[in-house]
């Protein structure tokens, strides 16, 4: 299909979409020809309307041009910049969300998040190939998902990036300037991204969707300033506002120490979404009154790690005893536990949640240590070695709520793994010796050894056991990661000694 007719398939997409209006037919058909180098008699091309899957359709654009766009990256870009023909600037963004707020908050987010979804910012093509599934665990259902939607690179691009300088702008990925950044070998392109912007704490912050979502509106939110991660007040009373303005949003933040942090320290910002995470459903494991903070109900949730949760309609007492918690936290020790809060630096931070559920502030303080040792040389409170062929990745904000986010690799592992297993009858020592792939999971399929016997003529089956088992692992890795596992009077000891309450 030549590119004239593409270009009004794509024209009647953005008005069916609601990413422009028939008012805007003319400027964007002049845009998308003046970059795709065309132009004809406009009585010669062919008005198709279109149907198509949004993808299938930029695919088309992209299949007319295969000889010169060869690399995946280059292909994002121009697809993106294909999109990006078609939206709204942010200043008309913006005041549609903020307009759609007044009638409703729930209004403005379904119109953002639709607008992202359709532009293809959020690459929906490759969120759907994500693996996930429910574990239930000791501690309640866990959310699993193998992620499969970020792109691999080829070999020629990882050549390129090696040559390549380092990208200076924009700073990172988190920054505002990549809204509209056309991207290069290092840098993902971003010429169809929109952000909506609003005031946290009296600084200007801004809302976006992430790309390759792994839960229901998974949003972020980030300074305009780029500037570290750092857990202080402000964080639980930029929190507080978000969930004002979003109320049917959570809202937290990463801890602002590595190993115990996400996978961005460097510039300062939260992820929220539309979504009841697993740890929001705890049980409390037992409840703490405070003289002192009479409207404000304290538990510790029945979690593996080790979280206080705070409940109030009073958001500035709440926020008043977050900040006290925080505070005797980072000088709290407890050699009962081998937890130290300072060596050379500084070793204790908390992960926040907040979300407001029928008026009530609901914030959660995950408590978190990032010391090292020599018996643990990943981290005292970060999963174990015998948990790496799973999970080694640090423990963050998102798996911090029950929600795992596992590596790629382990769809093909298990796959691998199963057929090994099957044509084996079962496992047997040195199974996996010449697998380099496999032989990390030995030790684990081999204590999984009897069950899996009993499951070898059932491929379903078997595969039903290996997510669970997986999930199991995912639950000891969270555990590994509490600072008082599951001592709950170890938390309790500290609201008691360490912030007198």
């Amino acid at each position: 299909m030549n590119d004239f007719v593409l270009v009004e398939k794509l024209l009647d997409y953005g008005i069916k979409n609601e990413l422009m209006t028939s008012c805007d037919v003319e400027v964007v058909r002049n845009e998308l020809w003046r970059f795709l180098q065309i132009e004809c008699d406009l009585d010669d091309v062919v008005r198709e309307t279109s149907d198509d899957d949004i993808y299938d359709l930029l695919g088309a654009f992209v299949a007319n041009r295969k000889d010169r766009l060869e690399l995946e990256y280059e292909i994002e870009s121009f697809q993106a910049e294909l999109m990006s023909k078609l939206l709204p600037r942010n200043s008309e963004l913006n005041q549609k969300f903020w307009a759609l707020h007044n009638e409703s908050p729930e209004k403005a987010t379904a119109y953002f998040y639709t607008l992202s979804n359709k532009s293809a910012y959020i690459r929906m093509d490759r969120v759907k190939n994500n693996v996930s599934w429910t574990s239930n665990g000791v501690f309640g259902e866990l959310d699993i998902t193998i992620n499969l939607s970020k792109p691999e690179k080829s070999p020629k691009e990882i050549a390129m990036m090696k040559e390549a300088k380092p990208s200076v702008y924009p700073k990172c990925l988190l920054c505002v300037e990549n809204a509209g950044y056309g991207g290069n070998i290092k840098h993902p392109a971003r010429q169809n991204h929109r952000l909506v912007k609003m005031e946290l704490g009296g600084e200007d912050w801004y809302f976006q969707y992430s790309p390759y979502v792994y839960y229901n509106e998974h949003a972020i939110v980030l300074c305009k300033e780029h500037r570290n991660m750092k857990i202080d007040r402000n964080t639980f009373v930029r929190l507080s506002d978000f969930v004002d303005l979003l109320p049917h949003y959570f809202v937290g933040s990463n801890a602002d120490l590595h190993t115990v942090g996400g996978s961005i320290l460097t510039h300062d910002h939260y992820q929220a979404g539309n979504y009841e995470m697993p740890m929001m459903r705890a049980k409390e494991a037992l409840q703490y009154d405070a003289v002192e903070y009479p409207n404000v109900d304290i538990s510790v949730l029945e979690w593996p790690l080790s979280v206080v949760k705070l409940a109030s309609t009073d958001r500035e007492r709440l926020i008043d005893l977050a900040d006290n918690i925080l505070a005797s936290w980072i000088e709290y020790s407890d050699l009962d536990y081998d937890l130290i809060s300072h060596t050379d630096q500084r070793h204790n931070t908390v992960t926040p949640i907040m979300r407001k559920k029928n008026g009530v502030y609901e914030l959660y303080l995950a408590l978190r240590n990032n010391r090292h040792t020599p018996e643990h040389p990943s981290g005292l409170f970060h999963p174990h070695d015998e948990h790496h062929h799973i999970k080694r990745e640090n423990i963050g904000l998102i798996e911090v709520m029950g929600l795992a986010v596992l590596p790629g690799r382990l769809v093909a592992e298990k796959n691998q793994l199963m057929e090994m297993l099957m044509s084996s009858g079962g496992y047997k020592a040195g199974l996996f010796d010449d697998s380099p792939e496999l032989i990390k999971h030995d030790q684990w399929v081999a204590s999984l050894g009897e069950t899996i016997k009993d499951l070898i003529s059932d491929e379903q089956a078997l595969s039903r056991f290996f997510d669970d088992e997986i999930g199991k692992k995912f639950e000891l890795a969270l555990i590994d990661s509490g600072v008082f596992k599951d001592s709950y009077e170890g938390v309790l000891k500290f609201l008691e000694e360490g912030c007198l309450l």
